[in-house]
């Protein structure tokens, strides 16, 4: 009698057991006909629940101080690869106009009349993703254009004083163009999986052609001035930071 209700008991507990592993397998809903992930599904589902934009339309906040207001395009073209064009307006680089007064020591006085008038600026850049297109790290060659249009007062110290600022004649059309050659890295998180967000810094060479009038004083003891006509082409080291916020399109 012992020995049968021992043998009964090892086969409750078998069933038992089998029971409990079947239900860690199958679970007990829906008839137990759906499968519990492991380690390895769990982290193709993560995957799978980054967002999968193959477009992004994003701004750059920080670049209206230098008179800029572009609409950056990025669309998918590859697993790991993106275009990246922009098109935008220029009006009025203010951050240009500080930084170059500060740095001409005096050579260069600001004509008396200066107005801005619209401008383009445009870009082409082509994105490399290790990881993925349109998520986290990228690097990225880039060409960025950008166009600065104005009037400035052409005066000579023959001009009667009071009179050349209201002649259409005496104003001289002027550009201002720069021509960014670059290699920018960056990196785009999601903000609730729908606003991306990027950060990026360049690094390149920078082309400046300048075709500006300035007022140069003709004696230190005058109130006359002249205006020189300053015409040439500089090319300077680029480094540059900044972030971009946008949407996401399927």
């Amino acid at each position: 009698m012992i020995k049968t209700a021992f043998f009964v008991f090892i086969i409750l507990l078998s069933f038992i057991a089998n029971a409990q592993n079947n239900q860690q397998q199958y679970g007990s809903d829906n008839g137990g006909k759906y499968v519990y992930y492991n380690q390895t599904t769990d982290k193709k589902a993560d995957q799978k629940s980054k967002p999968e934009y193959r477009q992004l339309i994003k701004v750059c906040p920080q670049w209206l101080l230098e008179g800029n207001i572009p609409i950056f395009y990025e669309r998918k073209i590859g697993k790991n690869i993106t275009v990246a064009p922009s098109v935008g307006v220029t009006f009025h680089d203010y951050l240009w106009e500080i930084f170059e007064q500060a740095g001409n020591d005096g050579a260069y006085i600001p004509v008396k009349a200066r107005y801005y008038k619209p401008g383009l600026s445009a870009a082409l850049g082509f994105k490399y993703y290790p990881s993925g297109a349109l998520n986290g790290f990228y690097i990225a060659p880039e060409v960025r254009y950008r166009n600065y249009q104005s009037l400035g007062l052409w005066n000579t110290y023959t001009n009667n004083p009071g009179t050349p600022k209201t002649d259409p004649e005496n104003y001289l059309h002027e550009s201002l163009v720069f021509t960014d050659l670059k290699f920018t890295f960056g990196y785009i998180l999601y903000i609730d999986k729908v606003m991306p967000m990027e950060f990026f810094g360049s690094i390149g060479i920078r082309e400046k052609r300048e075709f500006r009038v300035y007022d140069v004083n003709i004696y230190s003891y005058s109130t006359y001035s002249t205006t020189g006509l300053l015409n040439r082409v500089t090319s300077t080291p680029l480094l540059s930071f900044g972030v971009k916020i946008g949407i996401g399109v399927k």
